[in-house]
């Protein structure tokens, strides 16, 4: 996988983001982490993620907040994966408008399966 842009983890459980990042650096895939929304964002004012993993049920700003403020940037977005252990994961990311869901918890498999689907160059 061609490594040029960052991954952009959004999760507050910070076992959660570092399990993420070993694992996404382990296959050579830079990763940026934020543990809200609001870091999130500011983490995209300083570079452009080939794709975002946002948990949704977060302090400060949860994933819904995240994506509102992300689109109303009026820029192209990078793509963007929930992560959430409801059990309707795949009707939040619809509601939501991403490109995809990871049902947590979920293994490396999927993860990486769903970073090959969905991450821009």
């Amino acid at each position: 996988m061609d490594a040029a842009r960052p991954i952009l983890v959004v999760e507050d459980n910070e076992l959660i983001r570092q399990a993420l990042e070993v694992a996404l650096q382990s296959y050579k895939l830079p990763v940026v982490l934020a543990a809200n929304g609001r870091q999130g964002l500011e983490s995209l004012d300083k570079q452009q993620p080939s794709l975002v993993l946002l948990n949704m049920h977060m302090p400060e700003l949860d994933g819904w907040g995240f994506h509102r403020e992300l689109q109303a940037r009026g820029t192209d977005p990078p793509p963007v994966v929930v992560m959430s252990g409801a059990a309707d994961a795949p009707g939040l990311a619809n509601e939501l408008g991403a490109v995809g869901s990871l049902e947590k918890p979920f293994g490396i498999t999927d993860l990486l399966k769903c970073v090959r689907q969905y991450r821009r160059a």
